[in-house]
């Protein structure tokens, strides 16, 4: 598994691409300061933190884990910029698992700050920081609310082997090498163990761990829309048109036409 990895003095050297009529940079510094600055001012305070990079620090992607009192799981922020224009301004809350710092990014497009590099992004980025830390909490258990219901949902292992290879085969969700590793939390797995969609979730989410820094949020949020839509949790935006439904906290699949998405 590569590591992306890298601290805030590496990112603070990167040289700030120059602005011109059409392309507006932000730079890496409003979101490792600006962020922290407004959760200090609302009463936070940071868990932990965590940068990837790409491309020499042209790409960053970041999050910042929450001190609460649950101590299973934790209200984090997600953030993503970029220099060279491969990737928007983004800001959303999510939520973190404490025991394997797997996350979580909710699929609610409302309070999902997305901008292009250009015109008042700066502006609107900072609007929203103050947005997105106010709205922490909500955020925060509108996930865990989904944790909690994922982890009432058994699975048989053939179920598992359903879901795995519909997520690799028809929606691209998990790659070929991370197939290995998503098996082996499967197998394997100290933390989860209990055969749970939430089970299941986490496995994805350690796999997920190893993509390019200029995708992982993007396949976070696509990992729990997925999630969502087939075991119905609150929420769901019927992304993903199947015909799954849950019968006694057991997963089914109905034995129908047209079950995959095209």
């Amino acid at each position: 598994m590569k590591n992306w990895t890298n601290n805030t003095d590496f990112l603070r050297e990167i040289p700030l691409p120059t602005q011109t009529a059409t392309y507006k940079p932000v730079p890496h510094s409003v979101f490792l300061d600006e962020i922290k600055e407004e959760l200090y001012k609302k009463g936070h305070v940071v868990k932990e933190e965590r940068y990837l990079t790409a491309n020499n620090g042209l790409i960053m992607t970041g999050k910042y884990i929450i001190e609460n009192e649950n101590n299973i799981m934790n209200p984090a922020i997600y953030f993503t910029n970029s220099y060279n224009k491969m990737r928007r301004a983004e800001l959303q809350g999510g939520i973190s698992i404490l025991v394997c710092k797997n996350g979580a990014i909710g699929i609610d497009t409302a309070s999902r700050f997305s901008r292009k590099h250009s015109g008042t992004v700066l502006e609107d980025l900072r609007t929203n920081i103050v947005l997105t830390v106010d709205s922490l909490e909500e955020q925060f258990n509108r996930l865990k609310h989904n944790m909690e219901e994922m982890q009432q949902i058994h699975l048989s292992e053939s179920q598992v082997a359903q879901i795995v290879g519909d997520m690799y085969v028809n929606e691209n969700l998990i790659k070929e090498t991370q197939l290995s590793i998503l098996k082996h939390e499967i197998k394997f797995s100290k933390d989860f163990k209990d055969n749970t969609a939430y089970d299941l979730y986490n496995h994805c989410t350690e796999a997920l761990k190893d993509n390019h820094p200029i995708d992982f949020d993007k396949s976070h949020i696509k990992l729990h829309a997925y999630m969502s839509d087939i075991f119905s949790l609150t929420g769901k935006r019927n992304l993903y048109k199947k015909d799954f439904k849950i019968e006694k906290g057991i997963y089914v699949q109905e034995e129908v036409q047209d079950a995959i998405l095209v």
